[in-house]
């Protein structure tokens, strides 16, 4: 399993693999989509003019500090090939997709640093002595995925200032942090650190993965450089529209302010059903939360079987089968997820 919703054909009626905002897509942004459909007769806007305006007030920068994609992982694929390094810090667990990024260059070598399970799989201060002149770019998740913790505020100056000591680009993958609670952006500092990027997508926040919707926030310098990488209309009219839509939901609506709020109820309760069954737990700081059991693999197969899918992190470099990664989702479908786990956990007792 290389990533979450891949069902292998299985008939899966609950989805708890794939993490998007938990209450679905706002129905005024459904609505906006399907008026739309008249503006997919026409070439998309090559230079996303509405929707790096859009962006650019939602986040607080200017729109020659935006650059829309066709998702995160295609700006991704971008600024690998934009600034073509050498080595690479990656903090290991961590997504993936940074590997199967990094494949596509070549001569790249990737450099690890090892959170601990004791330490929650949270970053520590002593990566700062990783970031050495050797790396020439430093990949970082906030809130990290799988655990869903979000970077101490109190390292982000040090992460940032080292990185510029070494002459490091750092580019910090945002995706997840509009769903999240208890951390600080990097978006102010691209302001005066030309050597950040910061990444991000609507795809999770307004649960549309389907469109592939993904901006990246970076002095203009490196936004031109990306968008030489990039296809000529790589981003269709109808995402350009989720956005400048989305954008708007989210600040003349309280779309987001209910989504944090049934987040933070629901990952409670769930944190405490999962203790409660033998499940070490870790700390989440957003929409799913990472937990081991020893038997972790055996309820990923018999959740399955039930029809409900979870992220075995059997995968991902660090972890084993008997982490799994659960989504948060409504309290009706939390419970579905409850029931199953407490019939499962109670026959491996027998």
């Amino acid at each position: 399993m290389k990533h979450g919703g891949e069902r292998d054909g299985s008939a899966i009626s609950h989805d708890f693999s794939v993490n998007l905002n938990p209450l679905g897509m706002p129905e005024g942004l459904r609505k906006s989509l399907i008026c739309g459909m008249d503006g997919v007769e026409e070439y998309p806007d090559y230079d996303q003019t509405k929707m790096r305006k859009a962006i650019a007030d939602l986040e607080g920068v200017s729109p020659e500090e935006v650059l829309g994609g066709n998702g995160a992982s295609e700006l991704l694929l971008g600024i690998v090939h934009a600034i073509s390094p050498k080595k690479v810090l990656l903090v290991r667990p961590c997504f993936m997709g940074y590997d199967h990024v990094l494949q596509a260059l070549e001569d790249c070598e990737i450099l690890t640093y090892e959170t601990k399970a004791d330490h929650h799989f949270i970053l520590q201060q002593d990566f700062l002595s990783a970031i050495t002149p050797e790396v020439d770019l430093c990949i970082l998740t906030s809130p990290n995925n799988p655990n869903g913790a979000c970077i101490a505020p109190s390292l982000m100056e040090g992460i940032v200032s080292r990185a510029e000591q070494m002459h490091c680009k750092l580019l910090v993958d945002e995706t997840f942090f509009p769903l999240s609670l208890g951390g600080e952006s990097f978006i102010p500092h691209i302001k005066n650190h030309n050597h950040v990027i910061v990444l991000r997508a609507l795809t999770k926040t307004l649960a549309i993965p389907g469109l592939r919707v993904g901006y990246m926030l970076a002095c203009p310098e490196w936004i031109g450089r990306v968008q030489r990488k990039l296809p000529e209309w790589n981003m269709s009219s109808l995402a350009q529209l989720a956005c400048v839509e989305g954008a708007k939901i989210l600040t003349t609506t309280d779309y987001g302010k209910r989504t944090l709020e049934c987040m933070v109820e629901e990952r409670k309760d769930f944190l405490e059903v999962l203790e409660r069954l033998g499940f070490s737990t870790f700390p989440s700081d957003t929409i799913y939360v990472l937990a081991r059991h020893p038997r972790g693999q055996e309820i990923f197969e018999q959740l399955k079987e039930r029809g409900i899918l979870v992220r075995s992190c059997k995968s991902i470099t660090g972890l084993d089968g008997t982490y799994l990664r659960f989504a948060i989702k409504k309290k009706e479908c939390q419970k579905f997820l409850v029931e199953a786990l407490e019939e499962i956990v109670d026959g491996l007792k027998k």
